[in-house]
């Protein structure tokens, strides 16, 4: 995915690609397109990790697996190769929401590859979660892209059955700020253009008495 990826700088946080890395036309390889410059593709890709601020080596070699890959099948690859410790994996989480985040438009390869690590790895199902929880707590001071690229990413992941759509139960709706009020419109009108029966079952947790909160 590589090459062209050069992210976007600093702490701004801030489409959809169809089916995996390279079927989604120019922006849907915008993100991964590049490990081949003047530099090998792990040494360019070991800058961009560096330059994206992968402090940690567990975070640059996810990085670097994530970004080198072919496609999201490829990605699932390479990142389960990595063999890391159940305390790690949610790195993974953490390195995937901020690629999906930096790229200037929605790319699906994010959701497709999320999903997938959320069935083999039952910690990064969990880490999901909790990366989403925390996201809402900052929805205010996230950019305008970032916000809709999770928003976006988080909707995808719930039609998908990848994240519940309970996870719902920790936002707070009164006085929402008007970044919150955006997140919410684009995770809600990408939700309902998902085919009826998924966003049917989807949503069915929420007939549940004990999810009344969320409702």
């Amino acid at each position: 995915i590589g090459s062209a990826w050069a992210g976007r700088s600093g702490a701004g946080g801030g489409g959809n690609g169809s089916g995996g890395n390279g079927s989604g036309g120019a922006d849907g390889d915008s993100a991964r397109s590049g490990a081949k410059g003047a530099l090998s593709g792990e040494e360019r890709l070991l800058a961009l990790a560096e330059a994206q601020r992968m402090n940690t080596d567990v975070r640059r070699r996810i990085f670097v697996a994530l970004m080198g890959a072919d496609d999201y099948v490829d990605a699932h690859t390479r990142l389960t190769r990595l063999r890391l410790a159940k305390g790690q994996q949610p790195e993974m989480v953490r390195v995937l929401l901020e690629c999906c985040g930096q790229e200037g438009v929605f790319n699906r390869f994010y959701a497709l590859l999320a999903a997938r690590l959320c069935e083999s790895h039952r910690e990064v199902r969990f880490g999901m979660t909790f990366a989403f929880w925390d996201a809402f707590k900052q929805l205010a001071e996230l950019s305008l892209h970032r916000a809709a690229n999770t928003a976006k990413l988080l909707a995808n992941l719930v039609h998908m059955d990848a994240v519940p759509i309970t996870c719902l139960k920790v936002v707070h709706w009164s006085a929402p700020s008007q970044r919150t009020i955006f997140f919410w419109q684009v995770f809600f009108v990408e939700l309902l253009a998902a085919p009826q029966a998924a966003v049917h079952k989807a949503c069915a947790p929420l007939l549940d008495p004990h999810s009344a909160e969320v409702r």
